[in-house]
């Protein structure tokens, strides 16, 4: 029996920019009542942007490595730096004329704006960005059909049960990884041309048998041209 598609869960991806009108423009911090009205995930406007252009998860995570969403609960606001140090903890936010920021505990610093998703896990988060770039349907060289979307991948039909890396500090450290069951390696990375996909199979990057890729040369695992 087929699996189910990786993302199943994960419908309510698509972004609502609304924020509660009567937010005032003055910081909320942890223990306020007032952080239940922005409770959601939160993420940075300019990071969907760059993935539109880049259509590179990890082009786009070079320029900006601590880039991190902000997840908003009844009593506390939280920071998940580039989903693997976790949350910070103590996280101010406030609203100024309808955008939503918010305040890096160290320096001070208000970062933003936000926007506010429908996303409840971490399987709607990744399909909020996918939703930027990663859509429409290809033939490999090999006679298949691929068809990839913000909620799943599929080949000639088949879902194919995968997850978005979104953290890369083992990388892969080029295009967009998934981590999947298509071959002997555990990630599918996704390069962009000009037409469709160069599609790599690759391993950590600290695993001792991993050869280098270089994806301008190499020949790729798979070749997919938009139809």
């Amino acid at each position: 029996m087929a699996m189910r598609p990786w993302l199943y869960l994960a419908c309510a991806a698509a972004l609502s920019a609304g924020t509660p009108a009567h937010a005032a423009d003055t910081a909320v911090c942890p223990g306020s009542p007032a952080l239940a009205q922005l409770k959601g995930t939160w993420v940075r406007a300019a990071l969907l942007a760059q993935l539109k252009q880049t259509r590179s998860w990890a082009a786009t995570m070079a320029g900006d490595t601590q880039s991190a969403p902000v997840y908003v609960a009844a009593d506390r606001a939280d920071f998940n730096l580039s989903w693997h140090e976790g949350d910070t903890g103590q996280v101010c936010v406030r609203m100024t004329q309808g955008q939503f920021w918010a305040q890096d505990a160290n320096s001070k610093q208000w970062l933003g704006p936000y926007i506010r998703t429908n996303a409840h896990d971490l399987a709607g988060e990744a399909a909020v960005y996918l939703a930027a770039f990663f859509n429409g349907c290809f033939r490999s060289e090999e006679g298949e059909r691929w068809c990839l979307s913000p909620h799943q991948i599929s080949i000639n039909g088949q879902p194919v049960p995968a997850q978005l890396q979104m953290d890369l500090s083992e990388g892969p450290f080029y295009g967009t990884a998934f981590a999947t069951h298509l071959s002997r390696l555990p990630f599918t990375v996704f390069v962009p041309r000009a037409d469709g996909w160069d599609v790599f199979q690759d391993d950590w990057a600290s695993s001792p048998d991993r050869r280098p890729i270089d994806t301008a040369n190499d020949r790729p695992w798979r070749r997919l041209k938009a139809e």
